[in-house]
Parts: C-alpha cells; structure tokens; sequence
C-alpha cells in the first residue's frame, strides 16, 4: 500500500474509499415512516451532485466512482442498530472511490466531501482501485 503522512499527521494515500450515508439519522427515521416528507440540503450528509463536483473540481483524482447502495439489508452478523434487525433496510450509503497520481491526506480528503475523517479509508494492495469496483458493484465480498 501507498502510504505515507502529511505534515498534520494523517495517512496519505493514492488510492481511497469514502463511506457515508446519503441523510442524517433523524432525516432516515421519518423518511421510513413517511416517505413523502419534503427535504432540504440540509437533511443530507452527501449528494448525488456534491459528489460529482468533488470530483471535477480536484484534477488531482486520475479516476473514480461512486454508488449510493440503497437497498442493503441487516444481515445475521452485522452491527445492528437498537430497534432495527436481520431483514430490515440499512439507511442509504455512498461508496465513493478514488486514485490519484499523488499522494492525499485522508484529512484533505474528508474535507472535500465535508465528512468526518473517519469516514475516509486508505485501500491498498495492487489493483486496490478495480477490487474496490467490484465491491461497489456487489460483484465481490472484498
């Protein structure tokens, strides 16, 4: 794996994944309960459109790809939620992926997509970008 440490002391890295869910809790829990409800930017966490100007803005980013898994369930072994279970829906989540030429700091990372650092992984190993695609994809359990 490419990594290294930026001056604040975070990984960087060429190749990266970022997870987050599409809405903020509260926002998921009325949505399921009243899934006609009017929503604001700010009942996001990340947008479809947040995305892609992310990624047009920073040249830096050689290729990537993005999925929002929207009909991924709670299944036997997963850290379930208090008053969820086996079966029930997980809310809506990105899986965005990326390669760069240089190396970035998982800290500048976080900050262009407005997440929590902990929400951004370095993914190594080679061929980590295109075994990250097939993750996305559900194509492979790695």
């Amino acid at each position: 794996m490419s990594v290294g440490k930026s001056a604040s002391g975070f990984k960087q890295v060429r190749v990266f994944e970022v997870v987050q869910q599409k809405y903020k809790n509260d926002v998921w829990e009325n949505l399921l309960r009243n899934p006609d409800i009017p929503l604001t930017c700010y009942d996001y966490w990340l947008t479809e459109e947040k995305i892609n100007n992310v990624f047009e803005a920073k040249k830096t980013v050689k290729q990537y790809v993005w999925v929002l898994h929207d009909k991924d369930i709670y299944l036997e072994g997963d850290k379930i939620p208090e008053g969820r279970s086996v079966g029930d829906r997980k809310p809506p989540h990105f899986h965005i992926y990326g390669r760069c030429d240089d190396k970035v700091s998982l800290d500048r990372i976080a900050r262009w997509f407005g997440v929590p650092v902990n929400c951004v992984a370095p993914k190594g190993g080679y061929g980590a970008f295109y075994d990250s695609i097939e993750y996305a994809t559900h194509e492979s359990l790695k």
